[in-house]
């Protein structure tokens, strides 16, 4: 529906039963394998999975291990990428 807000969307989605990565307005692709997020703004960001899972950093190899939530520091606009 044009007009409203990203916020109110999100919370209507939440009720809805519909999971939420994050909900600061970034970016967030995600199938069985992949998970890529798109920063919208500077700062610490919490990434929250719909359960625990197996992580390992795309570009720099980094296991993360098995997590269920992950704060990322980042730039406006950086992407990060994850298996």
């Amino acid at each position: 529906m044009p007009g409203l807000p990203g916020p109110f969307l999100g919370h209507l989605a939440e009720a809805a039963g519909v999971h939420r990565y994050m909900k600061d307005g970034s970016q967030v692709m995600a199938n069985a394998g992949f998970l890529a997020v798109h920063s919208a703004g500077d700062g610490t960001r919490t990434l929250r999975l719909p359960g625990p899972r197996h992580l390992t950093d795309a570009l720099s190899g980094a296991d993360l291990g098995t997590v269920r939530k992950l704060t990322l520091d980042l730039p406006r606009g950086d992407t990060r990428l994850f298996f």
